[in-house]
């Protein structure tokens, strides 16, 4: 949700400038090429955690590796949501 802030009132005396800011957060909803953490993945495919780490080791659920943490693109998590896992 948006944050709305006041700013300094305008030079002429009128009333503060209202300025809304976007929050990272609302602006990664939107981008399909964004990388999700493990959790929130497992959250949005409505499974539990050790379910997704069982899929991604048995090489069913595509994945970015950075360090010791699993990332997914959203978009491959949203077609999972909608078509199914693959089961080639």
């Amino acid at each position: 949700m948006p944050r709305v802030c006041q700013g300094r009132p305008n030079t002429d005396g009128g009333s503060p400038r209202t300025v809304t800011i976007r929050s990272m957060d609302d602006h990664q909803q939107d981008d399909p090429d964004r990388l999700v953490r493990l959790p929130e993945a497992a959250r949005l495919l409505t499974v539990s955690l050790s379910t997704l780490r069982r899929w991604t080791h048995a090489g069913l659920v595509p994945h970015v590796r950075i360090g010791q943490q699993y990332r997914y693109q959203l978009r491959v998590i949203e077609r999972i949501r909608q078509e199914g896992l693959p089961l080639d």
